[in-house]
């Protein structure tokens, strides 16, 4: 930048004409003194010669370095949430003070697990009788099957038997009663041959009077019986091979039936039982295991009443990070999934800065841009590299301000100082945004706005002439002039109410609702009410990319002092990561 001073410049100005109190002179006397003042000071004239208090600015190519100035607080990259892990309400019986260092499987909090030892108690009760229950369940099925073999055998002999005792009779049996009877039959025949030769043989005799009459007698006597005989053994044959064959046949055969049925039926009543007997063992292995479950969760939550750090880090209470939640203290209730603890790992920190809509569309996250980060308390500056825009606005602030809208950035430092801890001030965050190399640019307090167009006021010789101008990119101090203005022209740096006056002075008619100074004027830092209004820029076209850059968008409104501190013009180039 390069201010140069320049001899005062009298500019005219209307100088209020009071009525001559001498109404007493003549008319022509006072013709000739109205004509010598008006002539004097001439009003409609160009000339000026009121002084003009200011400075003026030789434009020429600067590189100009686009940044971003915020202040935050770090926080931790890495870090973990502890939440209550017991199902059923609690309070603190014991926790650790916030802030302490803690290592790996120290105990944080200890919550109470009264009522949880004793349903522990009554569970493992039900589990002795349930294993029990499962062991007699076991040996009775197992006697119930060596009862199913024992049965199952005993049927399969049964049929088997009685199949054999059917061939038995169908293949020895009856064969051979049959050939009983039918040799029975025979001997009769025979035996009644014999009979009836004896008798006529005994006839003979007694014609000859060698036998009585009695012997004859006796002799008709046996031929009769042997006849008898001979009809008893027919019949004999008869009945068996008509009759008896069947109904033993039958019966053996009914047999061999019902000892197959009995066999199958057997089989079943064996299926069944050993069914009544594996389902029973099931019930008692799934209630053995339920109560194992319920044993082993109750265990789990007992343990979990035990709060233990996951790793080493520094100790934050949940109430710290949300105010909103009740302090953690001895006595705190608490509930299931209830946040406690937050264990950042302070080996690697972030500067987390808020960005307006109006700055977060100007960031590329994907260009990973560098910045420069100043903490409290640490002497020396760290470099750092952004990663992370929130897709989301914070809404922690909606309730003061409906209608703004804050983006959480994480700005990951290079390296982290000893000590640190989350929630230290970041004074100042500057995120460089882009570098344009020979701009052609101006301070911004040259700059003065009308609704949508924008002037500068160019040195004319002993005077300034006002100058429309088209505005690309700015920075804290400087913005991009695309056209109006050339190389080696000087512009006033305006004071306070100047621009309005020398805009009105040159004809342009001026309202309230549409003049606006330099985005950047004097207003005083943090203060709302100085805090001046928006400079609306014209569209502008893309600026000169780099071959791993995106054109950087001019900047909308919402800027106010606080996003934009001084800094010098130039600066060195952006490392890129």
């Amino acid at each position: 930048m390069l201010l140069m001073s320049a001899p005062t410049i009298v500019i005219p100005t209307d100088r209020v004409v009071r009525k001559s109190p001498l109404r007493w002179l003549v008319p022509v006397l006072a013709a000739v003194i109205a004509c010598g003042f008006l002539w004097r000071y001439r009003p409609w004239a160009a000339e000026v010669t009121e002084q003009i208090a200011g400075e003026f600015y030789t434009v020429s190519p600067i590189d100009m370095e686009i940044r971003i100035v915020k202040d935050g607080d770090l926080q931790a990259v890495d870090y973990v949430d502890i939440k209550s892990e017991v199902e059923t309400p609690t309070q603190v019986l014991d926790v650790i003070p916030e802030g302490t260092v803690v290592k790996k499987g120290d105990r944080l909090a200890v919550l109470d697990s009264s009522q949880l030892q004793l349903r522990k108690e009554d569970v493992d009760d039900l589990l002795t009788k349930a294993q029990s229950a499962l062991q007699i369940s076991k040996e009775l099925k197992s006697i119930q099957d060596s009862q199913n073999d024992a049965n199952r055998e005993a049927a399969d002999v049964a049929l088997e038997l009685a199949k054999i005792e059917l061939e038995q009779y169908e293949k020895g049996l009856y064969p051979q009663l049959t050939e009983n009877a039918k040799t029975a039959l025979q001997m009769a025949n025979i035996t009644l041959k014999n009979r009836q030769e004896d008798l006529d043989q005994t006839k003979d005799l007694y014609g000859k009077g060698f036998v009585t009459a009695a012997d004859v007698k006796k002799s008709e006597l046996d031929v009769t019986t042997a006849t008898n005989d001979v009809a008893k053994a027919d019949t004999a044959l008869k009945v068996l091979v008509k009759y008896q064959n069947a109904m033993d046949t039958a019966k053996l055969r009914s047999a061999v039936a019902q000892a197959k049925q009995k066999a199958v039926r057997t089989v079943r009543e064996s299926e069944s039982l050993m069914l009544q007997r594996m389902v029973d063992v099931q019930e008692k292995e799934s209630t053995l295991r339920d109560l194992q479950k319920r044993s082993a969760k109750l265990q789990e939550q007992i343990n979990a009443c035990t709060i233990k750090a996951p790793e080493d880090a520094l100790v934050i209470y949940a109430s710290t990070v949300d105010r909103e939640r009740e302090p953690l203290q001895d006595g705190t209730s608490v509930r299931l999934s209830q946040w406690l603890f937050r264990l950042p790992d302070v080996r690697r920190m972030k500067a987390v800065v808020l960005l307006s809509e109006s700055l977060k569309v100007r960031i590329d996250e994907s260009r990973q841009h560098r910045a420069i980060v100043n903490i409290v308390g640490v002497p020396r500056s760290i470099g750092a590299t952004l990663t992370k825009i929130s897709v989301l606005p914070d809404n922690r602030l909606r309730w003061s301000n409906p209608d703004r809208r804050d983006y959480p950035c994480d700005v990951v430092l290079d390296e982290t100082p000893p000590g640190l801890k989350p929630g230290t001030k970041v004074e100042r965050c500057e995120i460089f945004v882009d570098r344009i190399d020979q701009a052609l640019a101006v301070p911004l307090a040259a700059v003065y706005s009308v609704s949508s167009d924008s002037y500068v006021f160019v040195r004319a010789g002993d005077t300034v002439k006002e100058r429309k101008i088209s505005l690309g990119v700015s920075n804290e101090s400087h913005v991009q002039v695309l056209s109006g203005i050339k190389d080696g022209e000087q512009v006033l740096l305006l004071q306070p109410g100047q621009g309005r006056m020398l805009l009105e002075k040159a004809g342009i008619k001026i309202s309230d609702a549409t003049s606006r100074p330099s985005r950047f004027g004097p207003a005083k830092k943090n203060s709302p009410k100085a805090v001046p209004a928006e400079n609306k820029l014209n569209p502008k076209p893309p600026l000169p990319k780099d071959p791993d850059s995106k054109a950087i968008p001019a900047p909308g409104p919402g800027l106010t002092n606080s996003e934009a501190q001084p800094a010098p013009v130039s600066a060195a180039p952006i490392k890129k990561s």
